[in-house]
């Protein structure tokens, strides 16, 4: 299987893990911890070791540690998206 059989695969799975989650999640995809995990998984495809230390560096741990459940999972996503230097989109305060 190639990667990107291997991706597809994985994204097919957080689909199917949203459409659980969905009906709980008050129909949002939003409040969906797979949603997130799945954005997460996605936007970090291309990321080393040495990327994941700079991401998590600073106070990253300290508000990390503060946060629950969908928060973390936002406030690493929008940690990863600033690293790309794409624009945060979360709020996980």
């Amino acid at each position: 299987m190639n990667i990107n059989k291997k991706i597809q695969f994985l994204v097919n799975q957080f689909d199917l893990q949203i459409k659980m989650e969905y009906k709980s999640a008050n129909g949002k995809k939003e409040n969906c911890p797979s949603y997130w995990h799945k954005n997460l998984f996605l936007k970090s495809l291309n990321l080393n070791t040495n990327d994941w230390k700079i991401i998590r560096s600073g106070d990253y741990w300290d508000i990390r540690d503060l946060l629950r459940d969908i928060d973390q999972i936002k406030f690493t996503y929008d940690r990863v998206l600033s690293y790309l230097g794409e624009s945060n989109t979360t709020d996980h305060q």
